[in-house]
């Protein structure tokens, strides 16, 4: 059983891209998940550290929605950058979003964020839409972000993720999740800074843990990436 949960819309349109030519050059902390394909790339920001065992999991999801467009993923954080820094989010963020602008030339960006990347993914997000880039569509999967996180103080020895507060923002989000998660409703706070559609797409099951985040439902998860960049891709393309 799999609901779908439409919470609240707006319509946008603009034109149709396809994804041109990549530059062969590519930093090390930028993995080519599944290189094929000539439409408009997933940029996809892994969950935990960002490890290569985290991103083997993440290409194989990649490989499932098809050979049709790129997956990028972006093995967490730059090797010139502290994960101590105060600005880090902000500051990765933007050399995401620089590497992101050299091999996608521009919008409209679809962004995937899993797990603690979701708020990585949510200021590649903003970062691109203060550039001026139109972004077609973010999913973020089982991303934590709870209702009163405006009020939260910062907290020290945090390792995965600093504290982040995402600003709110005029895109189309969905947030995907298993059935407990939905129950909980660890994602209420991405509806209040999303300001386009939200959609809510619920898988069957539990998840045990972030190293069982997938447990074997890489072709169901793949199902709902590829609804998730069809119908981004939908509301950007006109009539």
């Amino acid at each position: 059983m799999a609901d779908l949960i439409l919470e609240k819309q707006t319509r946008r349109t603009s034109r149709s891209r396809t994804f041109p030519e990549i530059t062969p050059v590519t930093p090390e902390w930028l993995v080519p998940l599944q290189p094929k394909g000539t439409l408009a790339p997933v940029w996809l920001v892994p969950g935990g550290v960002g490890g290569v065992w985290t991103l083997k999991r993440d290409a194989k999801v990649a490989a499932l929605v098809g050979d049709q467009r790129p997956f990028y993923g972006f093995q967490r954080d730059p090797p010139q950058l502290d994960l101590r820094r105060p600005d880090w989010i902000s500051a990765t963020a933007a050399l995401y979003v620089q590497q992101m602008r050299n091999l996608q030339r521009a919008g409209p960006f679809l962004i995937y964020g899993i797990c603690s990347g979701g708020a990585l993914a949510w200021e590649v997000a903003t970062q691109l839409a203060n550039c001026g880039e139109e972004i077609a569509g973010v999913l973020l999967y089982e991303s934590a972000l709870a209702p009163d996180f405006a009020s939260q103080s910062p907290r020290r020895g945090r390792r995965m993720m600093p504290y982040y507060a995402p600003s709110p923002l005029p895109v189309d989000l969905t947030l995907l999740m298993t059935e407990t998660w939905h129950a909980a409703d660890r994602s209420a706070g991405w509806r209040q800074v999303a300001l386009g559609l939200v959609t809510t797409v619920v898988m069957p099951g539990s998840t045990p843990g972030a190293h069982n985040l997938y447990i074997n439902r890489e072709p169901m998860i793949a199902d709902r990436v590829r609804a998730w960049i069809e119908r981004s891709e939908a509301r950007v393309i006109p009539e």
